[in-house]
């Protein structure tokens, strides 16, 4: 019985801790600041925020929370190898920065590039970063919440 309150503890953290992901994400890294010959528009339409990030960065928290949980960090390591792997090909294959625009001058556009990339690669590392802490945190908060409770029961007696 204690060991499932201990991971109900470590799972009810994920979710709490996971609210802040986004403002610590956007807070880190945040938006870039457009080339002054790329129009406003354009780089809107280039920077928008997808919302299934969200979904993901939930799930990847408790996948990773388990992985720590079990402890078993291959379940972590594969999804870090998945994730590289679609990412990769996604950007690769299906998503890819055209090397020019005929509208932007060239210089323009790989200024226009660069920061979006850096934008782009940051948000991706720190937010997995900012995953993984979490999962961490939960899973050894979780582990020791009997513990805590009889501190706090030994502190409130010796008051």
């Amino acid at each position: 019985m204690e060991n499932l309150i201990e991971a109900i503890v470590a799972i009810g953290i994920t979710i709490v801790l996971g609210l802040s992901v986004r403002c610590l994400v956007e807070g880190a890294v945040p938006k870039p600041i457009r080339p002054a010959l790329v129009d406003e528009d354009t780089w809107q339409g280039i920077t928008e925020r997808v919302h299934t990030g969200k979904w993901i960065g939930f799930f990847e928290r408790l996948l990773l929370l388990m992985s720590f949980w079990i402890p078993e960090y291959s379940i972590a390591a594969g999804w870090f190898a998945f994730k590289v792997a679609a990412k990769w090909e996604v950007w690769a294959n299906i998503i890819q920065i055209p090397t020019t625009i005929d509208s932007i001058p060239q210089l323009a556009w790989y200024q226009a590039k660069k920061r979006f990339g850096s934008w782009l690669l940051s948000r991706f590392l720190v937010g997995t970063l900012v995953n993984v802490l979490i999962a961490a945190v939960a899973a050894y908060l979780g582990r020791h919440t009997f513990e805590f409770v009889s501190w706090l029961c030994a502190m409130r007696n010796a008051t």
